[in-house]
């Protein structure tokens, strides 16, 4: 998007000048003819100047508000994508080791073919199992691609379980790496309309908070349903896990952005704050509770 100024841009609001000929327009209608006398010529003159004058202000203030507000929305969404290249940081680690063993399968099976010990039928499904490792490697780098690329919103109409399914595969490498048991729970078809990398950035913002609050051994479970709140039913997609949870004080600030419980250099307490901001923008909100142990966290939208 380009910038307006005084000369380009979306608000040019030059029909404003329009008004400056409505005192001359106006006297010419009411005295059949064009004003008589210096004085009438003088008297619309300085009308005629002031409207000028005021338009110019309108203008130039018009202007200033959209240049102001094209710049925060800008900003919010250079804010959004850090954050997702926040997230795609932790999971390169987690989609190496993922990676390790398709490779050593193709490295393997390919050993096998240059030296020639296989043949035959013993050949080719050795060349078919490098050819379906080298897809599901090229199926997980895709979708990490897919999950860090900036794109503008496009909201659609989906299945809330298939959405909170390809987060999970997205994540699992990394609660593995944490040592940590990341499961997923749906019940039946549960369709929204939304953006989906929207919606699937803050849901993997919550998946990650969970993974490094839970730790080594630790349980973090994702769940897909219905939930009656507020006297009406939406399509819920919540987080749980059985980490240290929230105290009162945590609770109180949780979307504050840059607000973190995480140690020095482990995040930027932005996740929850922009994750917040994606949801709404998606027509829903977000709940956050701590149960008897752990935490919950929940994204609530309406059913399409």
């Amino acid at each position: 998007m380009q910038k307006a100024s005084a000369r380009t841009g979306p608000v040019h609001l030059y029909w404003l000048y329009l008004f400056a000929l409505v005192p001359l327009l106006s006297e010419i209608v009411e005295s059949g003819g064009l004003p008589n006398g210096p004085r009438d010529w003088l008297t619309e003159g300085v009308m005629t100047a002031v409207v000028v004058a005021g338009a110019t202000v309108l203008r130039r203030q018009a202007i200033r508000v959209f240049d102001a507000t094209h710049a925060q929305l800008v900003a919010v969404e250079e804010l959004r994508h850090a954050e997702r290249l926040a997230v795609v940081g932790q999971l390169a680690s987690g989609l190496a080791h993922e990676l390790g063993t398709p490779l050593t399968v193709v490295e393997g099976r390919a050993k096998m073919i240059a030296s020639g010990e296989v043949s035959g039928a013993e050949l080719t499904d050795s060349a078919r199992v490098i050819v379906d490792q080298a897809k599901k490697m090229a199926a997980l780098v895709r979708e990490l691609l897919d999950f860090s690329r900036r794109r503008t919103a496009r909201p659609e109409r989906l299945d809330a379980g298939e959405l909170a399914e390809a987060v999970v595969h997205l994540l699992r490498p990394m609660a593995q790496r944490k040592r940590a048991r990341l499961t997923l729970e749906r019940s039946g078809r549960q369709e929204i309309r939304v953006d989906p990398m929207q919606v699937q950035q803050a849901l993997a913002n919550l998946v990650v908070n969970a993974i490094h609050s839970v730790g080594a051994g630790g349980q973090v479970t994702v769940s897909v349903g219905r939930e009656t709140v507020r006297e009406r039913e939406w399509v819920c997609l919540r987080v749980r896990d059985d980490g240290a949870g929230l105290t009162p004080e945590v609770r109180a600030r949780l979307f504050e952005p840059f607000f973190t419980t995480k140690a020095p250099n482990e995040g930027t307490g932005l996740g929850l704050s922009v994750g917040n901001g994606l949801v709404r923008d998606n027509g829903g909100w977000i709940s956050a509770e701590s149960p008897a142990s752990g935490a919950s966290f929940a994204i609530f939208f309406e059913a399409a």
